[in-house]
């Protein structure tokens, strides 16, 4: 292959990457996202926290927690990583009171700028005591006696024999555990003006090289024609001097 169109080929090459590379970085969109745990989960040990974190501008997350109703917050974890549906931090709420509790994830951008969601109405019930049920005091069984007579003999009695009735052990009654969907937004498709930039970078970059090997070709030709020129008039010059 002539050594010119090594050159096409490789500027080729290197404008679709670079326009290949623009367009991921507009794919990659924004998320600030909690998926687990969701609102008003019981939660007890160690606790996965999972979600996603992702922005063009990315600088660093930070996950901090603080009781229900307070704007204590304690920070879980700061890590300058972004992470697309994977665990923030790993949350021992055995450190932690019994009781409510909420969770915040901030993304935050290369200006100072931030994301941020919130999951709320969370219980820590660590150690929590198992209710037993309480016995219940069987009453003794209770006679009663019927006198029966008839003429010309003697009574007869008839003993009747009442079992106790026993009230049934109430039953615990389970509690339905009611919360709303976490507020999050996940990473939105890259828009058509996007992709236009990207391509359009991508273009320009592949004429960049096109017109700087235009100008490389262009300059050995006329370099070449000039030396021909002055080969061709120094073997004319002896020749007309002889002439004379």
């Amino acid at each position: 292959m002539p050594h010119g169109y090594r050159i096409l080929t490789l500027a080729t090459l290197i404008g679709l990457a670079s326009a290949a590379l623009c367009a991921g970085t507009a794919a990659q969109g924004e998320a600030c996202v909690i998926m687990s745990p969701r609102d008003g989960s019981i939660l007890s040990g160690m606790v996965e926290v999972v979600g996603a974190t992702t922005h063009p501008q990315f600088w660093k997350y930070e996950l901090a927690v603080a009781p229900e109703g307070s704007d204590g917050w304690a920070v879980l974890a700061v890590r300058e990583q972004q992470v697309v549906e994977g665990r923030l931090a790993l949350w021992d709420t055995s450190a932690f009171g019994r009781g409510g509790w909420q969770l915040r994830l901030r993304t935050v951008v290369r200006s100072g700028n931030y994301l941020e969601c919130f999951v709320r109405g969370l219980v820590i019930a660590n150690g929590t005591p198992t209710s037993t049920a309480t016995p219940t005091a069987t009453p003794p069984p209770t006679a009663s006696l019927t006198e029966t007579a008839s003429p010309g003999r003697s009574p007869t009695v008839a003993v009747v024999v009442k079992a106790p009735t026993v009230p049934p052990a109430a039953s615990p009654t389970p509690t339905a555990q009611t919360g709303t969907a976490p507020r999050y937004s996940l990473p939105s498709a890259p828009s058509l003006a996007q992709l236009g930039r990207a391509v359009v970078g991508g273009g320009l970059a592949a004429a960049l090289l096109f017109l700087l090997w235009g100008i490389f070709v262009g300059s050995r030709k006329l370099w070449g024609r000039l030396l021909q020129i002055d080969l061709r008039a120094g073997r004319k010059g002896p020749q007309a001097w002889h002439g004379r």
